[in-house]
């Protein structure tokens, strides 16, 4: 994005990382480090945090060096930041619209137009929260409106990783592995952790707990509440035109929340959320300012709701606004609504939240109400597992309602069967949350669970499954093995599947060969092609393969196999499908064998010519050439296999190789000529299968020969061969039996 626009409007969620955003562009200008991105290079950096101006006017040009001290500020020339601004050799970099009153946004944009308009060539980037100003607000002036994204699985592991290796000390590998594992395995810390401000509170709770998370998530979600919703203001220094306290926001957020979830909503219009706000309002007559200067300051400030759409308002996180149904669901004692709703997907949360909102009596009512509601198989097995996810939030529970929970999940989790893992996957990604503090006992019970993992998929699943990647048993690994297709396969490789005993692979889908630079072990593997244009074998250059082998219809065209030739380690390479590329391989200087099928040309074996160290080469259908002299370019061959040449007459090439060929194939070569074969005197294994077999006289006096295969439809007179005792014959006839009456015919290799 930086080098398409000169102008961005940067727009995210509180604690998405704006500010730090602009701070990091303004180290990286000033230490030039921008070098490779176009029209960033040698620029200098004026960050400008409005809050500062939020009760002053805003700062002229010269005015921008006051935020790196007064003592730089002075040394400069009198016009030094407007040269730069004016000839297009610095970037302004201002934080924090939506943190200036908002009836000063409108001077805001006006002071914005002015510099624009006076330094047309400089670059601007200007940061907010999504709902502090409209879609377009700054499109007359050019900017190009961006959105920080929330943080994937990955960014995440990145973020945990960084901050432990920021703290002071020694190495602290086992508690950011914790903190990983932890996050990954939880739907709702990883929900929490998408935000890097709420991701740095983990961090921070996780190592002031000595490794440890707060036992009850309850105690987590309302520290966070709080810091979004108070203390990261105060701490900032910015007033706000609205005095709501801490209690007053909780009450309103609460409200609206149990309202959205008792209507099966995820987001409202903003209208709609604004009048039940101002429903909510009429009972609290101490606050004296306007519904929707409320409601603007909740949206605007808060950092609890937001506008991801103009005109549409939800929780920034789903898990806030569960937490607060769950506590308005306890306050108004609907504990009967919870029940009857307890088996559905969109309430389960809410429930186990309510749990832990709840005083003992309640409590006690839940469970209860949950563990005896009459329904039937499938509802039963998800009012079960709800209840055993209560047992995490409950503080305090009575010795008869959790052993009778604990009793129900024992029979649940872990699952022993597939069957019973598929049943547990349909309940949804709610079972994740149980299945992580489970320790299947047999390796048919491992199986089961990663099955069940699997099935019901997601981020959180993977690091669930990552607690499997030291398993041996052939069983768990193949179910590993099988779940790879149900996530991104680069990924799954490398956190996953990296240290199992995986020697081999089949691929019959070109996603199969990614990430597998990351399976240690992998020595061997076989692709199925049945789409060459789609089939890849770019993927497998990061690899250790010795072997690769290439099946597929020959009809559908043909493969490049040149990108193997990125694989050092590779010995063997195995083409049943018409392939190009060959040139290549000629980097491969442990390459010892060699298949290729469907050579139509001489000139095609030309591409060959760098491989004259080739050890081992076999040629499969080559329907017109007659002879062997396309090969000549090999030094000393060891073995030679030819099949399906039709046209195949002349081999005396074969005698410039007498002295290293030890090893030699013919299949269905039907017009071959093998007088020269007394010449090929280091011979140890000879084979010829439906090709006419010569006089075995011509091979009775190879000395050196010590296997002889023959596969023919006639009888063979191996009579010549009497007086080889040391010469190991395998002779095999192909008989065809016909039904003459019937006109059907059938066929038997005996």
């Amino acid at each position: 994005m930086l080098p398409r626009t000169s102008r961005i409007l940067l727009r995210g969620e509180a604690g998405s990382g704006k500010t730090t955003l602009l701070q990091w562009l303004a180290v990286q200008c000033a230490s030039r480090q921008l070098q490779n991105v176009d029209g960033w290079d040698n620029l200098e950096p004026f960050l400008v945090r409005l809050r500062r101006f939020s009760h002053s006017p805003l700062p002229a040009p010269e005015r921008f060096l006051d935020e790196v001290g007064r003592h730089i500020a002075d040394e400069m020339p009198p016009g030094w930041v407007q040269r730069h601004l004016r000839r297009g050799r610095a970037v302004v970099l201002v934080d924090g619209l939506d943190e200036v009153p908002d009836e000063r946004r409108r001077e805001v944009r006006e002071w914005l137009r002015q510099l624009v308009g006076a330094f047309p060539h400089a670059r601007f980037v200007v940061t907010t929260r999504p709902a502090a100003v409209a879609a377009g607000w700054l499109r007359d002036e050019g900017f190009t409106e961006v959105r920080l994204q929330p943080m994937t699985p990955r960014d995440v592991r990145t973020f945990v990783t960084r901050w432990h290796q920021a703290l002071p000390g020694g190495p602290l590998d086992e508690e950011r592995d914790a903190l990983i594992t932890a996050i990954g395995a939880r739907s709702a810390l990883r929900r929490l952790a998408e935000n890097p401000l709420l991701c740095a509170l983990l961090c921070a709770l996780h190592h002031q707990g000595n490794g440890r998370l707060p036992e009850n998530r309850m105690e987590l979600y309302d520290v966070a509440l709080r810091m979004l919703l108070d203390s990261r203001d105060i701490e900032r220094g910015i007033e706000a035109p609205v005095r709501l306290s801490l209690t007053e926001k909780l009450v309103l957020l609460r409200s609206l929340a149990y309202w959205l979830v008792r209507n099966g909503h995820t987001d409202v219009p903003a209208a709609d959320a604004e009048a039940r706000i101002t429903a909510k309002l009429r009972s609290m007559g101490q606050i004296d300012v306007t519904p929707r200067t409320v409601f603007r300051h909740l949206l605007d400030r808060g950092g609890v709701l937001r506008e991801p759409v103009p005109g549409r308002i939800d929780f920034v996180h789903r898990t806030f606004q569960e937490y607060l149904a769950a506590q308005a669901a306890v306050e108004e004692d609907d504990i009967g609504i919870l029940t009857a709703n307890a088996h559905r997907a969109d309430w389960r949360e809410v429930v186990v939240l309510a749990a832990g909102h709840a005083h003992p009596a309640q409590r006690e009512r839940l469970l209860d109400g949950i563990l005896r509601w009459d329904t039937d198989d499938q509802d039963r097995l998800k009012l079960d597992l709800v209840a055993l996810a209560c047992l995490e939030t409950s503080p305090v529970l009575s010795e008869r309602l959790r052993n009778e929970i604990e009793d129900r999940a024992s029979t649940l989790i872990p699952p022993s069967a597939f069957e019973e893992a598929e049943a547990l996957a349909a309940v949804g990604e709610f079972v994740l949350d149980l299945l992580a503090d489970t320790e299947p006992e047999t390796p048919e019970a491992t199986a089961a669970t990663i099955r069940a993992i699997a099935l019901i998929g997601g981020p959180g699943a993977v690091e669930l499954l990552t607690g499997y990647r030291g398993a041996r048993e052939n069983i768990v690994v193949t179910e590993l093995l099988d779940a790879r297709k149900r996530f991104d396969p680069g990924e799954f490789a490398e956190r996953v599947l990296a240290e199992l005993p995986i020697e081999s692979l089949s691929a019959g889908d070109p996603a199969d060969l990614v990430g597998l630079e990351h399976l240690r072990h992998l020595k061997a593997i076989e692709c199925d092609i049945n789409d060459p244009d789609e089939f890849d074998l770019a993927p497998l250059a990061g690899t250790s393969l010795e072997a690769v082998r290439l099946i597929g219809d020959p009809n559908y065209g043909s493969t490049d196999i040149g990108p193997l030739g990125s694989i050092p380690t590779l010995r063997t390479v195995d083409a049943e499908v018409p392939t190009h590329g060959w040139a290549r391989l000629a980097e491969l200087q442990n390459l010892n064998h060699l298949r290729l099928t469907n050579i139509e040309d001489r000139d095609q074996l030309s591409e060959l010519t760098p491989l004259r160290y080739l050890p081992a080469l076999e040629l499969d259908w080559v329907p017109d050439l007659e002879d062997l002299q396309g090969l000549s370019f090999l030094d000393c061959p060891e073995e030679l296999g030819f099949h399906r040449w039709p046209s195949l007459r002349d081999v005396h090439a074969l005698v410039r190789w007498a002295g290293s060929l030890t090893k030699l194939c013919f299949t269905e070569c039907p017009e071959v000529d093998l007088s020269l074969l007394p010449s090929l005197t280091g011979l140890r294994v000879l084979e010829l299968a439906h090709t006419p077999i010569p006089d075995l006289r011509l091979v009775s006096g190879l000395s050196a020969l010590r296997e002889l295969h023959l596969h023919a439809t006639d009888d063979i007179d191996l009579s010549p061969l009497a007086d080889r005792p040391d010469l190991k014959v395998t002779a095999t006839v192909q008989s065809t039996l016909f039904d003459e009456e019937t006109a059907a015919s059938d066929r038997f290799e005996p």
